[in-house]
């Protein structure tokens, strides 16, 4: 008798095995694959905006591109203002300030999507003179979710790490499981790995009805969500607490300004114009970089790409300071601020952009007296 149940668990252990690996394939594909919706807002944001590029049709004239900064601007507010002229998405996405990566975000859009009419591109001038770009922990995880393997193997300078990343996280099981985790009943909390994302614990309920609100939001506002909490203003105290940007040599070329300059070669060889703005500045930045010139620095540049490629025009404002109550902190303006951004961005910009549409090649713009 024990040969024959030996022999009867040796017939049924593949069955098994197969009923196994088809059970873990349901709920990998069926149910851990939707986990990034009990992820932070911008984890989230990363993933369905990935996910949108690649499987749906995002017809626009005109894509809004860049990192956190260009999530500033609201296209449905925006399309508003112009009457529907013609149609603006925000391809924005947060925590992409690895510079390197801008062109290879460009390539991904362009390798789904119709060619856009036009670009609106930013990011933010600290991140236009680094010395050096060193791709750690934290940037990969939300890098990785946006960028695929082959592409971003092209650009970074720590390839062993990197494949490591990937390789751990292949399973949508493992790359979201510190979401899954934070979402956990209390006693089960302690399981976090909260040395690459730190997480509020909140309930599973919680955390699947703040996702449909984020995600509702990207679809009305075609790409737009507040990337802070609404009620969060950037304090006088917050601002003087925090240090500035050290002192820019306008006598080199930096590593990071050389990647804004290859996404205006790769629309320039596409035949996209491009149209290159700053957001608004705090009062407290405001004050500091009129004082250190750095701006000036940077505007330097972008001169250059003006006289280089006749696709790129540089939109200038004199002076883009807001007040600190529309900040959420120093580089992101908060809900209201995204509002009024959003309107005065493009009345101002909106007479440039219609002649770029035509054709007209359009450079060396006075300088507007402010956004408002």
């Amino acid at each position: 008798m024990s040969t024959s149940t030996r022999t009867f668990d040796r017939t049924r252990f593949p069955w098994a095995l197969c009923l196994a690996a088809a059970a873990g394939l349901i709920l990998e594909v069926g149910l851990f694959s939707k986990a990034y919706l009990l992820a932070d807002r911008n984890n989230m944001a990363i993933v369905y905006k990935k996910h949108q590029v690649e499987h749906e049709r995002l017809d626009a004239d005109v894509v809004i591109f860049g990192e956190s900064g260009t999530l500033s601007l609201n296209p449905a507010v925006m399309e508003r203002e112009i009457g529907g002229a013609y149609s603006i998405r925000n391809s924005g996405v947060r925590d992409m300030g690895y510079t390197r990566v801008l062109p290879l975000m460009l390539r991904q859009y362009l390798r789904h999507q119709p060619k856009p009419r036009l670009i609106l591109f930013n990011i933010r001038p600290d991140h236009f003179y680094l010395e050096k770009e060193t791709l750690d922990e934290r940037t990969l995880q939300m890098v990785r979710r946006y960028v695929d393997l082959e592409d971003l193997w092209e650009v970074s300078d720590r390839k062993i790490p990197m494949l490591k990343s990937y390789a751990q996280n292949l399973l949508p099981s493992l790359n979201y499981r510190v979401f899954i985790v934070a979402s956990l009943p209390e006693p089960f909390r302690d399981w976090r790995n909260t040395r690459v994302d730190l997480l509020e614990p909140l309930p599973f309920r919680e955390r699947l009805r703040r996702a449909r609100g984020v995600l509702k939001t990207i679809e009305e506002t075609k790409g737009h969500y507040d990337v802070q909490d609404d009620s969060e203003i950037y304090t006088p105290e917050r601002m003087n607490a925090e240090r500035g940007i050290g002192e820019v040599r306008r006598d080199r070329v930096y590593p990071s300004s050389r990647e804004v300059e290859r996404v205006i070669a790769m629309a320039q060889e596409r035949g996209i114009p491009v149209i290159y703005y700053l957001i608004p500045v705090n009062p407290y930045r405001a004050n500091w970089a009129r004082e250190t010139r750095y701006f000036e620095n940077v505007e330097a540049r972008l001169d250059e790409f003006e006289k280089k490629y006749p696709c790129f025009t540089y939109f200038r404002v004199a002076d883009f300071g807001y007040d600190a109550d529309l900040f959420a902190d120093r580089a992101h303006l908060n809900a209201r601020g995204s509002e009024k951004f959003s309107r005065d961005f493009i009345r101002a910009v909106d007479p440039v952009i219609r002649r770029k549409l035509k054709g007209e090649v359009v450079q060396g713009l006075p300088p507007r007296k402010s956004w408002e």
